[in-house]
């Protein structure tokens, strides 16, 4: 007996994550990446793209720029 999707390819918070995010979305938070604090413009770059920092550190590289309006994963630290 397996707990949770065996098969997250058809998960539906994949459905509503974007790629470059740091972990699946979670609509319980009732947020978007644009107000995280990890949400941040990608350095060294000439047009700004913001990225998940919180992606960078556990993955050791910039993922893709995502959109502000990108539901918040589990790692959402709301801006102060």
């Amino acid at each position: 007996m397996t707990i949770g999707n065996p098969n997250l390819t058809d998960s539906w918070e994949q459905g509503l994550t974007k790629p470059g995010q740091a972990h699946f979305a979670d609509p319980s938070i009732g947020a978007n990446c644009g107000d995280c604090l990890y949400f941040v413009p990608r350095p060294y770059v000439q047009i700004k793209r913001f990225c998940c920092s919180k992606a960078k550190a556990m993955s050791g590289k910039w993922l893709k720029p995502i959109p502000a309006s990108a539901m918040a994963c589990k790692y959402f630290m709301r801006r102060t």
